[in-house]
């Protein structure tokens, strides 16, 4: 508001001035926010905005002056944002963690003298990668193969994250011994 002051002299006589007061009140508006920690990002950049100096905390004795700082845990984050009237606010920022693995499964089969070929079983959230005998790969997800020995499945889902599974592909490819003999007809 506006103050005024009179000052009267010993001699009666007097003055005045005013004196304006203005509100500075005005929160510097903070805002935050976080991220998804996942397999292949193993850390985030928090994000901050606001009007002033900023200060964030959180989960492991977590403290930083920068605007957007750097963290490689989840959990909560707060910013508090300081402006230069020294009014504050606060905002908080969430970093989630996504480290769940696709669960990869696999399954053969038996190469027989009838069945040359077996057809792999694949299974799990993501995209496929089999290895396996004679420098074999393949990206399908349930692909054909025709030599025994052990293929090796990895899934990698989304986040980044890979599982493994194994598929063994025997072979039975024995003969059934047959054996004849002859006779003499009389």
């Amino acid at each position: 508001g506006t103050y005024t002051l009179v000052v009267t002299g010993a001699n009666g006589c007097s003055s005045t001035a005013t004196a304006d007061v203005d509100l500075d009140n005005d929160v510097p508006g903070a805002h935050a926010a976080g991220g998804t920690i996942t397999c292949t990002n193993t850390c985030v950049t928090l994000q901050g905005t606001g009007n002033g100096s900023f200060v964030w905390s959180g989960p492991n004795n977590f403290s930083s002056t920068d605007q957007s700082p750097t963290v490689c845990a989840a959990g909560t984050y707060t910013l508090v944002v300081t402006g230069a009237n020294g009014c504050s606010s606060t905002a908080t920022a969430d970093v989630d963690l996504d480290t769940d693995v696709p669960g990869a499964q696999a399954a053969g089969g038996t190469i027989t003298c009838t069945n040359t070929c077996v057809t792999l079983q694949g299974s799990g959230n993501g995209s496929f990668v089999w290895s396996g005998p004679n420098n074999f790969s393949s990206t399908d997800q349930s692909p054909t193969v025709c030599a025994a020995g052990t293929y090796t499945l990895v899934v990698t889902g989304a986040n980044g994250c890979t599982s493994t599974a194994t598929a063994d592909v025997d072979l039975d490819n024995d003969v059934p011994g047959a054996q004849a003999a002859g006779g003499t007809i009389s």
